[in-house]
């Protein structure tokens, strides 16, 4: 009875902790930004990947909370929203499910969307870039709220980069190329840098031109609107680098579902 009441009190904590950071949320900048960018999108569901322990975690929760005011705004059921991370824990679940009433997945169908991604938003907040590659090739999605996948590569070579996650790098490089980012270079490997006289060459290294061409994909280009972030947000990092990427659908994929 005592560990019941314990249990109860520790859910109506974490209930209120959660609405407390709702209306935090939803009176910020980085709330009506990304609702406006949302409106024009037409999902009726949401499936949650990389969440977080939001009963353990602080930025878990304030995740939850936007989550909740997105259900909310676009008036989602709550049983098509579907959540799963291997890091929730039995009182995660708990809540989720029995509070909120979401689905949440088990380790074996946690990923498992077959027949209803083109109306699914994948909410992923701060999600690696191995689970990133993996949703793309598994569900060819086309919308993401989840980190700028422009700057996914990191402290990656392009060419690693390419190599480790080929669809998640083809779609920073056809970004890249339609923003007049990327220069062109004709050398490739290392080349010397001509310096004054009497100073020895430096060698440094310029990437190999790498070939994007032979990656099968479904995409013919990608739309990347960071989400404004609110200076001294209570939050912290919570939503660093967030953004919608809207995955434009090429040629190759309705050559596909045509044959």
């Amino acid at each position: 009875m005592i560990l019941a009441d314990k249990g109860s009190k520790n859910v109506t904590r974490l209930k209120i902790k959660l609405q407390n950071h709702e209306s935090c949320v939803k009176s910020s900048g980085l709330y009506s930004h990304a609702i406006s960018l949302l409106e024009p999108l037409k999902f009726t569901r949401i499936q949650c990947l990389a969440l977080g322990s939001p009963t353990h975690e602080f930025q878990a929760l304030y995740q939850l909370a936007f989550l909740n005011l997105i259900v909310s705004h676009f008036k989602i059921l709550p049983e098509n929203v579907s959540l799963y991370d291997p890091a929730f824990t039995p009182e995660d679940i708990q809540f989720l499910e029995n509070e909120l009433k979401y689905t949440v997945m088990g380790p074996d169908n946690g990923t498992n969307v077959p027949e209803t991604t083109k109306s699914t938003l994948f909410y992923m907040p701060h999600a690696p870039r191995s689970l990133t590659e993996s949703i793309l090739r598994q569900f060819e999605p086309i919308w993401f709220l989840a980190n700028d996948f422009s700057v996914t590569m990191g402290t990656l070579t392009k060419a690693k980069f390419l190599e480790q996650y080929p669809l998640l790098a083809s779609l920073v490089n056809m970004h890249e190329k339609s923003g007049h980012k990327s220069k062109i270079l004709e050398n490739d490997g290392f080349t010397p840098v001509k310096r004054k006289r009497n100073r020895a060459r430096k060698i440094v290294y310029v990437e190999p031109d790498l070939d994007y061409d032979s990656v099968e994909t479904y995409f013919s280009g990608i739309q990347i609107n960071r989400i404004h972030a609110d200076d001294e947000a209570p939050w912290k990092d919570s939503f660093s680098d967030l953004a919608l990427n809207v995955v434009e659908i090429g040629h190759k994929a309705e050559e596909k579902s045509i044959s």
